[in-house]
C-alpha cells in the first residue's frame, strides 16, 4: 500500500531554545535507512521540499511535521523516536531542518515497511525472532544487544577500577578532578571490557540453558578403500600428471623500441651464453644479465600451464646441464639450462589416495547430510535444530569459512558457535519483548522489515 504524505511543515526549534535530545548526526540517513529505502526517503525529501515551496496543504496543529494516510506525526514522537535510536549523551545532533526531515523520513519509512509486512500477512512477532536468527553476519543484533546490557556493562565497572584509571591517566584530564570525569571514566572502562562482558554473558546463558547435543551426527563415516579405487578407475584424469622440466632461465628484456634495442638485448643474452659455456657458475651469470633473480630451486615449466614454446624448448635439451641456444619471445632474450625432465604420467593409486579421499569424503558428507536431515543435531529449551538446517547454513558461508569449518572437528566447532548465538537471540529476543523495551523492540523490528523488504526487491 503505498503511504502518501500529505503535509509537511519546517518545524524547528527557534534559536537559543534548549534541545532535550541527542540523536543522530547529519549522516544519520545513510546509518538509518537501509538501501531499500533509500529511494523511498529520497522521495519523500523531495516532496517535502515541494510542499514547502509551493505553499502546499498546511499541518493539521502546529506541533504536526507530517501527516499520511492514517496517520500524523508530532514534534512529541519525533524527540522520543530520537530517544530511541540515540539515547541521551551517546551522540550530538545538530538541531537543523534537514537533520530533523531524516529523521522523520526515518519514521515513514518504518511505517512503509509496517504495512509491506502486514501485506504480506506475517506474523509480527514470529518472523521478527526468525529475522533475527537469520542476520547472522550482521552487525544489527550486535547493536541491540549492547543497548540491552549497557547498563549492566556500565555498573560492572567498579569505583576502585575508575580510580586507578584516573590516577594512571591524570596528565590526560588536565585540572579535572575525578568527580568531573567519573561517567567519562566509566564509559571508556565499559567499552575495553566490553568483549569479556559478552563472554561471561554466554558462558552465563550456557549454564542456565538447558541444551541437548548429538554431535555423533556430524561424524561423516570415512571411506573405505573400495570406494576410493572406485572413484580412482572411474576418474583417471584427474590423477594424471602433465610432462614438466626443471630449468634454470636467463632473460634479457628488450628496453625500448627500435632495432637497435632489439639488437642490444640479443648481444647480451649471447654474452650470457658464451660465459656459461667458458664454464661461469649460472648464478654468477644470471646476477649479471638477467631481469630475473635467480632461484637456487630452479624454475618448473610444466605443459597446460606455461607458454607451450617453454615448454618444448625444455624438452628438446637430453640431458642435465644442457644449455639452449638464445630464444627470444615478445618481450625480449632467454635461454635454458636443464636440470632434469618428468615425462607426462599417470599418479599410482597410493600417490593418488590423498587427493581421491578428499573428493569421496565430501560425497559421502553430502549423502550423508541428506539422509540424516531431519535428525535432531541439537535443542535448546526444548526447541529442536535439524542437521539440514546446519548444513544448510554451512553451505552458505563463504569459501573460506567453510574452509575454516570443514571436517568433524570444524563442523562441531561452528556447531557450538551457532548454539551460542542461539542462546543469544533468544535472550536478546525475551530482553526486547519486555515492556520497558517495547519502543526499542519496535525499532529493532522495523530495520529488520527494512532488510527484509530489501531483500524480497532484490529477489
Amino acid at each position: 500500500m503505498p503511504l502518501e504524505v500529505t503535509s509537511i511543515e519546517e518545524s524547528q526549534p527557534t534559536e537559543g531554545e534548549p534541545v532535550e535530545v541527542e540523536a543522530v548526526p547529519t549522516s544519520a540517513g545513510q546509518k538509518l535507512v537501509s538501501s531499500a529505502g533509500v529511494a523511498v526517503a529520497f522521495v519523500l525529501a523531495v516532496g517535502f521540499g515541494w510542499y514547502v515551496y509551493f505553499g502546499g496543504p498546511k499541518p493539521p496543529a502546529p506541533d504536526v511535521v507530517a501527516t499520511f494516510d492514517g496517520g500524523q506525526i508530532t514534534i512529541e514522537q519525533v524527540q522520543q523516536h530520537l530517544q530511541i535510536l540515540a539515547p541521551e549523551d551517546e551522540m550530538f545532533f545538530e538541531p537543523t531542518f534537514e537533520n530533523y526531515r531524516l529523521v522523520v523520513d526515518h519514521m515513514l519509512l518504518n511505517e512503509l515497511v509496517r504495512r509491506w509486512a502486514a501485506e504480506q500477512r506475517m506474523d509480527a512477532d514470529a518472523r521478527f525472532k526468525d529475522a533475527m536468527r537469520h542476520i547472522t553476519e550482521s552487525s544489527t543484533l550486535d547493536e541491540w544487544v549492547t543497548k540491552l546490557h549497557e547498563d549492566e556493562m556500565l555498573s560492572a565497572v567498579s569505583e576502585s577500577e575508575i580510580q586507578a584509571y584516573y590516577e594512571a591517566n591524570q596528565g590526560s584530564f588536565a585540572d579535572a578532578t575525578l568527580g568531573e570525569v567519573r561517567e567519562q571514566i566509566r564509559q571508556t572502562l565499559a567499552h575495553e571490557n566490553q568483549a569479556r562482558f559478552f563472554e561471561e554473558y554466554v558462558d552465563r546463558l550456557r549454564s542456565e540453558a538447558s541444551i541437548i547435543k548429538d554431535y555423533k551426527l556430524l561424524e561423516v563415516p570415512a571411506p573405505t578403500d573400495e570406494q576410493l579405487k572406485k572413484f580412482y578407475n572411474e576418474n583417471t584424469e584427474q590423477f594424471s600428471l602433465p610432462k614438466r622440466a626443471l630449468v634454470d632461465r636467463i632473460f634479457v628484456p628488450i628496453e625500448g623500441a627500435g632495432e637497435e634495442a632489439d639488437n642490444q638485448a640479443r648481444v647480451r643474452a649471447e654474452e650470457a651464453r658464451a660465459a656459461l659455456q667458458a664454464g661461469k657458475e649460472f648464478a654468477e651469470v644470471a646476477s649479471e644479465y638477467s631481469q630475473e633473480p635467480y632461484n637456487p630451486a630452479g624454475l618448473t615449466v610444466e605443459s597446460g600451464r606455461d607458454a607451450p614454446e617453454l615448454v618444448e624448448q625444455a624438452f628438446t635439451l637430453s640431458q642435465g646441464g644442457d644449455l639452449s641456444p638464445v630464444l627470444q619471445n615478445e618481450d625480449g632474450y632467454y635461454l635454458l639450462s636443464l636440470r632434469e625432465q618428468q615425462p607426462a604420467r599417470q599418479l599410482s593409486f597410493e600417490e593418488a589416495r590423498t587427493q581421491a579421499t578428499a573428493a569421496v569424503q565430501a560425497e559421502n558428507e553430502n549423502t550423508w547430510f541428506e539422509q540424516n536431515a531431519d535428525r535432531t543435531l541439537f535443542t535448546i529449551h526444548g526447541e529442536r535444530f535439524t542437521l539440514g538446517e546446519f548444513y544448510h547454513e554451512y553451505q552458505n558461508l563463504p569459501a573460506e569459512l567453510q574452509t575454516q569449518f570443514s571436517g568433524e572437528d570444524g563442523l562441531k566447532t561452528l556447531a557450538d558457535l551457532l548454539v551460542d548465538r542461539m542462546l543469544l537471540l533468544d535472550d536478546a529476543y525475551n530482553r526486547l519483548v519486555d515492556q520497558k523495551n517495547a519502543p526499542l523492540l519496535e525499532e529493532a523490528r522495523a530495520a529488520l522489515l527494512r532488510q527484509m523488504i530489501h531483500e524480497a526487491e532484490v529477489d
